[in-house]
């Protein structure tokens, strides 16, 4: 913290020496000129541009420089109590919603940064899902193959048994058929009432 007070004390000094520098320059230009001071004067003009430019391009390097400090300090603050608490609390219990003190700045990038935990949070979860449908549907793809196996053995051996389960899926097919035909009449029916 010292330091980013050194650091502001530096910059308001390198301010306060280009101020009086740019006063000193327009008073000299605004004198009144002799002709042989034509050529000064075009070169202190020049001087002046150049010096406003490096003014301008300094408060701009200053002003980016002070932000990602502060970006730096906020989001190493916030990483390390996230880190210590290993996951358990979010950032919204530490106190996202109740910066009294803070800027703006602050509390959209901690307000970004929950939003982010969160959403790795959630990725994990599904991914946990997932995995676990995955082991579930492998293990009722083991147990079909093992049932229609046992039927097949069944089949075999008993002929009666090949005619039942023949029917069986005669009765399914059937109704397969039924359903399409069903489904195929209602959507045509739903076009024409849509047309008309």
């Amino acid at each position: 913290m010292t330091e980013l007070v050194r650091e502001a004390d530096r910059n308001s000094t390198i301010d306060g020496s280009i101020r009086p520098s740019v006063g000193d320059t327009s008073t000299t230009v605004t004198s009144p000129m002799t002709a042989g001071q034509l050529s000064q004067l075009h070169t202190a003009k020049r001087h002046r541009e150049i010096l406003r430019d490096y003014a301008q391009e300094f408060r701009q390097t200053k002003a980016k420089i002070t932000a990602n400090r502060e970006r730096e300090i906020l989001l190493g603050s916030a990483y390390r109590e996230t880190s210590v608490n290993n996951g358990d609390r979010t950032l919204s219990t530490i106190g996202v919603g109740n910066h009294r003190g803070q800027s703006t700045a602050t509390r959209i990038l901690l307000e970004e940064q929950d939003k982010y935990h969160r959403s790795n949070r959630m990725v994990d979860d599904h991914l946990t899902a997932a995995s676990t449908i995955r082991a579930t549907l492998r293990a009722q793809r083991i147990a079909l193959r093992n049932a229609s196996g046992g039927l097949h053995n069944l089949t075999a051996r008993f002929p009666r048994i090949r005619q039942l389960i023949g029917k069986i899926d005669w009765r399914h097919r059937q109704d397969s058929i039924i359903l399409g035909l069903v489904i195929a009449c209602c959507i045509a029916f739903l076009l024409i009432y849509k047309l008309s």
